[in-house]
Parts: C-alpha cells; sequence; structure tokens
C-alpha cells in the first residue's frame, strides 16, 4: 500500500478548519518563494512519501518556505515586533500543517520568554495558543504518534494555556483547554483537579 501525499498549503489562511486571518496591512510581496510548489519525493529511510521544495539555485530542499523564512524567528536578539511580523511572513508562505505548528509554537514561547519584563505579550502568547489549538485540531495528524503509548506528541500550547489561565484566576477558561488536552492523552489530571476545585468555588459561592 502506498503511503498517504503530505498535505501543504499555499498559505495557513487556506487550511480548512483552521479560521485564520493574517493581520491587516500585512505586506507580503517581498517574501521569496511565495508561488513554489513541492514536488512528490520518497524518502530514503523508509520510502514514505515527502515533499521536496525548490530553491533559488535549482536545487530541492526538505525544508519549506514558511518553514526556512521562520529561521529568523530563533535568533537571540529578536525583538516582540518582529517575531510578530515574521510569524505573518511565514504563515503567508507555502508550507505543511506541521511546518505552521512548530513556527507559532516557537513564537508563543520567545513571546512568553520577553513577557516576563512586557506582561502585555501575554495576549498575544494566548491568541498563538488558541491559533495552535485550531491547527493542531483541524490537522490531528500533526501530532498523532502511533509508536507512543498515548498515541500522541506533546502539545505545550496547552500547557502554556492552562498555565497562564490558572495564574490569571480564569479556571473554567483553563478546563475548557484542558478537556481538549484530554481527548490528545496529555491532561495529565490537570482537568479533574480544575474540576475540583471549580466545585469547591462554587461551594463557597453558595455559603
Amino acid at each position: 500500500m502506498s503511503s498517504p501525499l503530505p498535505l501543504w498549503a499555499r498559505r495557513l489562511e487556506d487550511m480548512p478548519g483552521v479560521n485564520y486571518n493574517p493581520p491587516p496591512g500585512l505586506d507580503v510581496s517581498r517574501l521569496r518563494y511565495r508561488d513554489h510548489e513541492p514536488q512528490v519525493g520518497s524518502s530514503s529511510y523508509d520510502g514514505s512519501a515527502i515533499l521536496d521544495w525548490p530553491e533559488r539555485d535549482g536545487e530541492w530542499s526538505s525544508a519549506s518556505p514558511a518553514s526556512d523564512h521562520g529561521d529568523a524567528l530563533y535568533e537571540e536578539d529578536v525583538d516582540a515586533g518582529e517575531i510578530l511580523r515574521l510569524l505573518a511572513e511565514c504563515l503567508e508562505l507555502p508550507g505543511t500543517p506541521s511546518d505552521y505548528h512548530f513556527l507559532i509554537v516557537g513564537a508563543a514561547e520567545k513571546l512568553a520568554g520577553l513577557a516576563v519584563r512586557e506582561p502585555r505579550l501575554l495576549a498575544e502568547v494566548e491568541r498563538l495558543c488558541l491559533l495552535d489549538l485550531r491547527l493542531v485540531q483541524a490537522r490531528e495528524d500533526i501530532i498523532r504518534a502511533p509508536d507512543r503509548p498515548e498515541g500522541w506528541l506533546h502539545v505545550r500550547s496547552f500547557d502554556a494555556l492552562i498555565r497562564m489561565y490558572e495564574q490569571a484566576g480564569f479556571l473554567p477558561e483553563a478546563l475548557e483547554v484542558a478537556l481538549i488536552a484530554e481527548r490528545y492523552g496529555q491532561d495529565g489530571g490537570r482537568g479533574e483537579d480544575l474540576r475540583r476545585r471549580l466545585a469547591n468555588d462554587v461551594a463557597i459561592d453558595a455559603v
């Protein structure tokens, strides 16, 4: 049986079920490889279908335009504005659901680190984590891992959102995320703990 063809999109906005809209005023006219399309090759490891992307020098690469453009996200001196701009540009370039997932998570974690000194950035961290959750739910194959006991890869966006909501006292919102995490085998008992805490709060309010 042949392996399924890898899925890719010209931009995240075209990915069904994600409901992503790019920021207004974003100029993507200067971005390279916006119109590039991959060819399907086969893995030298197991023969499974993979995507090869054309490069400017006529060579082919396993890195999509979105992933390649995202390398700048991980530079040490990049600031919050640059992170948000770079990510927005990445999400306008061709890539796979997995590419977009890791780019969003990487940007969210960089912003979370900067939020220690700039708490206003927590709103952007929340927005990106929620976007990642929509992507994961729309394309569950991103995190499917049949070789793992729980059957799924770990999603750091779940942890980040639950922690943020708990610290802010938003327990219903934290529980909502924990219930989604439960479906992917990575709740870690947090859902049950949040249910208990919410029940205690209701009981206290009723006294």
